[in-house]
């Protein structure tokens, strides 16, 4: 099951790496809404998204949509849909 988060802002970015090599992708700013033990509201976080993947993925969250994100076991975005 899927995530549900607001999207807020989306940034493309373009870097260099650690390694020297050039680095490309979005990074996907996000509100959250939880309710969980100590923490009751809304939360605000981000995580980026390589070019090579994000071109690849079927649906793309823009600014303004909310949505549901879905991670692999390794916790990074494995994909998104419409909520």
């Amino acid at each position: 099951m899927g995530e549900k988060i607001y999207v807020v802002g989306v940034q493309h970015m373009e870097f260099k790496g650690q390694d020297g090599q050039p680095v490309t992708g979005v990074k996907i700013f996000y509100t959250q809404q939880v309710t969980r033990r100590g923490l009751t509201g809304d939360i605000a976080g981000n995580f980026f998204v390589s070019r090579a993947y994000w071109d690849g993925l079927v649906y793309h969250p823009e600014v303004g949509a909310e949505c549901l994100v879905y991670f692999n076991r390794y916790g990074k975005v494995s994909s998104f849909a419409a909520a």
